[in-house]
């Protein structure tokens, strides 16, 4: 093969390079305009991804980073790359979801605290849903897991284990305006409530039970959503008709004795003027 040069002489390929028989790649994988290579890497079916994920980028990356140079870098995509983004999205969808709750019943109950009482089932009912697939897992023999299905029943729980709470302390204002005493209408609110939240959750726990313990398949799908929801709302229940009145009860406690401590100190001021 030969060439033109721009002063018009003729060269050879020869003479201007080196020219031999080698192995090449087959084709050029570019990621961004960047070249890349692809490492495909298969876990154990039992190995959870998150867990195995973390201890890859802790353990190995360091290394062969150290090995190839600051000219390369590495990157997990695939599966590990879905689930860090799946994760990311399903957290702060949890957050925008409680902040959504708490913001309806701020305009629903039209106070500023109301809503904290109420959002305090939120915490144990998450409890719950670990103990639940915890359980679930065990019952199954590892067929239930906490995978990102599972996550999302965090999501729907934080929206069901507030209704009982509401019912609560609906009742309760109810009692106040027609003229009980505060700590009686808590008792009346949470006696004349027990009957339909037990029938709300134990409608709920019973269809929600068989798709959490029994197996079959394609039950390893929704499992860890039902175990979920079932121990959220099962241990949240516990935590409405004793924790929520507990609570609201300490409030009125702490607004009495404010309130007490500003009239007195307000007497004592208009006492030190007249003397």
């Amino acid at each position: 093969m030969r060439f033109l040069t721009r002063g018009g002489e003729v060269v050879s390929l020869g003479d201007v390079a080196k020219v031999e028989a080698t192995v090449g790649p087959q084709s050029i994988r570019r990621l961004e305009r960047q070249r890349n290579a692809l490492l495909k890497v298969n876990i154990a079916q039992a190995a959870p991804l998150e867990s195995m994920v973390t201890r890859v980028e802790r353990e190995v990356f360091p290394q062969v980073a150290s090995a190839l140079g600051p000219t390369y870098a590495l990157r997990v995509g695939g599966s590990a790359d879905n689930l860090r983004q799946t994760l990311g999205a399903l957290t702060s969808g949890f957050g925008l979801s409680i902040l959504i709750i708490y913001l309806l019943l701020v305009a629903l109950f039209r106070s500023w605290l109301t809503p904290f009482v109420i959002l305090v089932t939120v915490p144990p009912a998450l409890s719950g849903g670990l103990i639940g697939i915890r359980l679930a897992h065990w019952w199954s023999g590892g067929q239930a897991a906490f995978d990102v299905i599972a996550m999302l029943g965090f999501v729907i729980l934080a929206g069901l284990v507030v209704n009982n709470a509401i019912l609560i302390v609906h009742q309760a204002n109810n009692f106040r305006e027609e003229g009980m005493d505060p700590r009686r209408a808590l008792a009346e609110s949470a006696r004349s409530r027990l009957r339909p939240i037990l029938m709300t959750v134990l409608t709920t726990v019973m269809g929600m039970l068989p798709l959490a313990v029994m197996g079959g398949a394609g039950a390893e799908l929704y499992q860890g959503l039902g175990a979920v929801i079932v121990g959220g709302l099962a241990f949240s229940t516990l935590f409405s008709l004793f924790f929520v009145p507990v609570l609201i009860s300490l409030g009125q406690d702490a607004r009495e004795a404010w309130g007490g401590r500003r009239k007195s100190a307000g007497a004592a001021e208009l006492s030190t003027v007249r003397a």
